[in-house]
């Protein structure tokens, strides 16, 4: 092949990969191709077809991508999508279309990929993607059930518009209330905490199974399992009375808790292990918020643990200090405790008759 012919070749294989470049990135939807259409009432098939062109190509890169760094990426760009427009039509089309084309990426062996597709759609608050949400919620990933607390908190002045939706969904934030631990357990009680402007069924609802979760979940503080210690110590801060019907209710929490860590920790100082240190902090936390409620000036439990002694004996004093200083000014408030020890469980041997 002589130079001439070799040079033209040469060309023509430069500018073929130049024009497929150009073609490839003009195609590539942008959040500006989305800002110009203009939102008045329905979406039409045209305004449709140009959203799921967005939605399916940051997807399938979300799925596709080899970079981590690409995955945040499409994540970002598919939330930004769903904000561009503040129209409830926008909205509600754009997160069902999500929805839909996300679900596949919650089954991919990727867990870093099942979080983001859960991330997305946890920024999409819609009524109309809880059967994504449900599925998030029984997923196998601790992660991706997590965002599906955070995307029913997103989306609860909505859900609870439909008796239905409501419905299930308290059922499944009181079946991961009974069953996580850690940050779920922690997202699933800030959302099933109230805001005062709520419709009065609503909040009876959230208050009636936060209190179902939180008493039953005692016996886990009280076994000394520090994830759930935590998640009591960190959640004490905002259990805040609004009325003085929620001050009586906020103090029967305070004190089921209170009656679970000091037992549970005389348990744990036998093992000398975190949950003795855990559930000391709870202590605290919890005779803090209760001396603020009261208008108590003394907090006996406080100087007990504070004391250089060992820690079965601050454990036995801070017991003695709940039965003799704070349960008779909790009863004045007529609060009786609900949390009890479990019983240890006694085996007997079956008796065996001699043969005769």
């Amino acid at each position: 092949m002589n130079k001439p012919f070799r040079i033209i070749i040469i060309s023509v294989v430069i500018t073929f990969q130049f024009l497929m470049t150009t073609s490839v990135e003009a195609a590539v939807p942008t959040i500006e191709d989305l800002e110009k259409i203009t939102i008045i009432g329905p979406l039409p098939a045209s305004v449709r077809k140009k959203m799921e062109e967005y939605i399916g190509y940051y997807v399938n890169q979300m799925k596709s991508a080899k970079s981590f760094k690409k995955v945040i990426q499409a994540r970002k760009k598919l939330i930004k999508g769903y904000n561009v427009h503040n129209s409830s039509y926008w909205q509600s089309g754009y997160a069902d279309i999500c929805a839909d084309r996300l679900l596949a990426l919650l089954d991919v062996p990727d867990v870093a990929r099942q979080i983001q597709a859960a991330i997305t759609l946890a920024n999409m608050p819609q009524y109309t993607i809880q059967p994504a949400i449900e599925r998030m919620a029984k997923h196998s990933n601790p992660a991706v059930r997590y965002w599906a607390v955070k995307a029913y908190k997103a989306s609860i002045r909505r859900m609870v518009l439909y008796d239905a939706r409501a419905e299930k969904m308290f059922q499944t934030l009181k079946r991961l209330g009974m069953t996580d631990s850690g940050p779920i357990l922690m997202a699933v009680l800030r959302c099933l905490t109230p805001y005062p402007d709520m419709d009065e069924k609503t909040i009876s609802t959230m208050k009636s199974i936060f209190d179902e979760v939180w008493l039953a979940r005692c016996k886990d503080v009280y076994a000394g399992k520090v994830d759930v210690i935590q998640t009591y110590h960190k959640m004490v801060r905002f259990l805040i009375p609004f009325s003085e019907e929620d001050k009586k209710r906020i103090l029967q929490l305070l004190a089921d808790a209170l009656e679970a860590s000091s037992l549970g920790f005389i348990n744990a100082t036998n093992r000398k292990n975190l949950a003795a240190k855990r559930l000391m902090e709870l202590l605290i936390a919890l005779e803090n918020k209760l001396a603020d409620i009261t208008a108590t000036s003394e907090t006996p439990i406080l100087k007990i643990l504070d004391e250089k002694i060992s820690l079965m004996e601050k454990a036995i004093k801070a017991r003695l200090k709940v039965n003799e200083y704070w349960k008779p000014i909790l009863a004045k408030h007529g609060i009786k405790l609900r949390f009890h020890a479990p019983k240890k469980s006694t085996t007997t041997k079956p008796t065996v008759s001699p043969s005769r």
